[in-house]
């Protein structure tokens, strides 16, 4: 006897033994006392009515499956609308049938019909010729509950290795020698070759390191903000932009010195802002030393320069950078009022 056919043989008489339905309900014992006195106590209960749809069949696909696989049961009613169709509580395809998977799905039809469908996987686990036990179902409508009862269809079960895959096997082949390559040598070669590369590595980081420069000095500290602010208004005025005809663009960077400025004095963006958003963010902000009602009749006279095109004399350029140089000082931080009253020196005198 060949060993893979012993192996069939086993696997089959394993799976062809009686198995429990997680379906199936354990029945009561009747020779306890309790199930004794349960009978004489429970009242009598008449039995339901037989259901007659009209339409109502069940039926397997595939009718021939092997020990395990799945197959499917479909269960088709077609009645009135008012009738409705379940499984039973206690519904169970029998102890050899193990129900994986329950899809009920209903259709409306004409005339007032509706049609019924249950899916029902499962899988048998007993070989030959297997018939389901009768299916039941309960019907509810206007006239209390019924019971539909449909024969069970017959399914096949076949061994899990069928007969032609069976006549294929071969038997079992006495030993034979079988050669092995020694890649001793390649292990050699790939090591003496990573040892080489290790030192190639190695060399290299040194040069790396003993060739590297020397890091930069760090960049003095940033001056405080009224400071810069104070030398870029100094710068722009020593310009004399109004002489040479270039109002706007005065007043351009004059907007843009105050701004960075203000944002970086009191804390947020006000570079990306429009006049009236940078109004609105300083009313809502602690700003000491600050005018808000001069700061925006200042702001509105640049606007007018700037963005209406409107003439501006050299006085009136003076003064706005005069302005700003005085907002700088008022708002400057307390703890470093005398280093923003040293405005620096310019060749005009100006900042005197």
């Amino acid at each position: 006897m060949r060993a893979p056919l012993f192996i069939a043989l086993a696997l089959t008489a394993t799976l062809a033994l009686p198995r429990t339905d997680a379906f199936a309900q354990t029945a009561p014992d009747a020779h306890s006392p309790d199930t004794a006195e349960q009978a004489q106590t429970a009242p009598a209960q008449s039995p339901r009515p037989k259901a007659q749809p009209l339409l109502a069949r069940a039926e397997i696909t595939p009718a021939q499956v092997r020990l395990g696989e799945p197959f499917t049961l479909s269960i088709e009613v077609q009645d009135r609308e008012s009738e409705r169709y379940e499984l039973t509580r206690d519904f169970s395809l029998g102890p050899d049938v193990d129900v994986l998977d329950i899809q009920v799905s209903r259709v409306p039809g004409d005339d007032g019909l509706e049609t019924t469908r249950f899916t029902l996987r499962a899988a048998l686990f007993e070989l030959g010729d297997k018939t389901l036990p009768t299916l039941r179902l309960v019907a509810t409508g206007a006239d209390g509950e019924k019971i539909l009862e449909l024969d069970g269809p017959s399914v096949t079960g076949l061994g899990v290795v069928s007969e032609e895959d069976e006549a294929g096997y071969a038997d079992i082949l006495p030993p034979v020698e079988v050669g092995v390559t020694s890649y001793l040598p390649l292990w050699i070669l790939l090591g003496v070759l990573a040892a080489l590369a290790l030192i190639f590595g190695l060399v290299r980081l040194v040069r790396h390191l003993l060739n590297r420069p020397r890091k930069a000095p760090p960049p003095p500290p940033l001056a405080p903000a009224h400071t810069r602010a104070l030398e870029a208004l100094h710068a722009l005025l020593e310009e004399d932009l109004a002489s040479q005809g270039r109002e706007r663009e005065l007043f351009f960077r004059l907007s843009e010195i105050e701004r960075g400025y203000i944002g970086e004095r009191y804390g947020f963006g006000a570079l990306d802002m429009t006049s009236g958003e940078l109004l609105a963010t300083l009313g809502r902000t602690h700003t000491p030393g600050l005018d808000l009602a001069r700061f925006e009749r200042h702001s509105q006279e640049g606007d007018l320069v700037r963005f209406a095109k409107a003439s501006a004399t050299a006085a009136e350029c003076k003064r706005a950078i005069e302005e700003a140089i005085e907002l700088v000082r008022r708002t400057a931080p307390q703890d470093e009022k005398g280093k923003a009253l040293k405005t620096p020196a310019t060749s005009t005198g100006a900042a005197a």
